[in-house]
């Protein structure tokens, strides 16, 4: 588990200091107050730092997929898993539906190719489907994996 002991003139201070080294929001984190700070006399004389400790939360969702893959890796089964979590496949599914017709149309548009990130093929599938039977533009991947990207091209 993560954590990290940060400082600064103030406690609010302190947790953003920590919550950059981290790169995570408060939600994310259990936090501790290890000393709230001193001002000092005019700020100066006598002044100490606050100081937190902040450790990252364990996600549950992460630490299954983390215990299934153990497991599988330890019984030989190298069998793909799809995981759902928050209906997140369906929801990117339609956002690459979404994407494919705006980049269609910017192809058309601009009428020069358009040539996406590097994707996995599940999506790149995606993509082709969506727009196989559009009309005025064709798709087609180029690359090898893990670059292999999907162009979508004016007819």
């Amino acid at each position: 588990m993560k954590q990290v002991t940060a400082t600064g003139p103030t406690v609010d201070e302190a947790v953003q200091n920590g919550l950059k080294e981290l790169n995570a929001t408060m939600e994310q984190v259990e936090m501790t107050i290890v000393d709230e700070g001193k001002r000092g006399i005019l700020g100066i004389f006598g002044a100490r730092p606050a100081i937190v400790k902040l450790k990252l939360k364990i996600d549950p969702v992460e630490e299954t997929v983390k215990f299934l893959q153990n497991v599988c890796a330890q019984m030989d089964v190298f069998k793909l898993l799809h995981l759902d979590v928050e209906n997140y496949r369906s929801r990117r599914e339609e956002s690459l539906i979404q994407l494919a017709h705006r980049l269609a149309n910017k192809a058309v548009r601009e009428k020069r190719k358009i040539s996406l990130e590097p994707m996995p093929a599940y999506e790149r599938r995606i993509i082709h489907t969506a727009l196989s039977d559009h009309e005025k533009v064709t798709t087609y991947s180029v690359g090898t994996e893990p670059k292999r990207h999907l162009i979508i091209e004016p007819k």
